[in-house]
């Protein structure tokens, strides 16, 4: 997929739309991206989800991520109690207008915790279901998920711990958000020794409904991933070390 065609909308292209990958109302917003100047093309899929796919996007030849969010399946109760008490957005509306503030809210979220020094994706541009953030990878290289490498590549895992400990303790403390999806499926690795926390729309404020219920989750995932390495955290030590403590 390159800037082509978005301008001329070619057959297989055209297959792509049918599909439920990008409606007109999505080229269109991509369009505008590129005469602001965002990007200036498109690449290939990232990945894909049941939420959201991820491509390859470019600005004078520097890679961006460009996370476009489904409309079609996005349920209104998957994402009512991550959005529920948050003054920053608000539920009511057509389906497509809750995505688009679904959109807007990680967009938000990414920017907090990119300022608090929480290594994440930098945010650039959200217009309406499209999410433009830098490009986290080896020169073009996606980097892999952290549920995608194998134990055995893992080579120092009670640095790794820290690593993102120290993370989601910036996110709670300076940021002032709880994840509330945290788990090795929204962590890249960048070199395998660089963890970046992905995926936050969902992330709350930490005295949001539920935030407190989401951080013992997150807290549960930690210490869940980790035990098979033999490092024995017990929920209420992560718990205490993001919430107060020196991690």
């Amino acid at each position: 997929m390159v800037k082509k065609y978005l301008r001329r909308k070619p057959l297989e292209y055209e297959r792509k739309i049918e599909e439920g990958v990008f409606d007109t109302q999505t080229i269109g917003a991509l369009r505008k991206l590129m005469k602001l100047n965002i990007i200036d093309s498109m690449g290939g899929v990232i990945s894909t989800g049941k939420e959201a796919d991820v491509f390859k996007g470019y600005i004078k030849g520097e890679l961006r991520a460009v996370k476009i969010f489904r409309i079609e399946t996005t349920g209104f109760k998957d994402i009512a109690p991550y959005i529920e008490g948050d003054p920053r957005f608000r539920l009511h509306g057509r389906k497509h207008e809750i995505v688009f503030e679904w959109a807007k809210k990680e967009f938000r979220n990414l920017g907090r915790a990119f300022h608090a020094g929480v290594r994440v994706p930098k945010p650039f541009k959200v217009l309406r279901n499209i999410l433009v953030m830098s490009f986290i990878g080896n020169n073009s290289d996606p980097a892999s998920p952290l549920n995608a490498i194998s134990a055995d590549q893992i080579k120092n895992p009670k640095k790794l711990s820290k690593l993102l400990l120290d993370n989601l303790k910036n996110l709670y403390q300076k940021a002032e958000l709880v994840h509330a999806d945290f788990s090795e499926f929204n962590v890249l690795m960048k070199f395998l020794n660089e963890p970046y926390l992905i995926d936050f729309a969902q992330a709350v404020l930490k005295n949001q409904l539920n935030a407190e219920m989401f951080l013992q989750r997150d807290a549960e995932n930690f210490v869940r991933y980790f035990v098979k390495f033999g490092l024995k955290f017990s929920r209420q030590e992560i718990l205490a070390k993001i919430q107060v403590g020196k991690a």
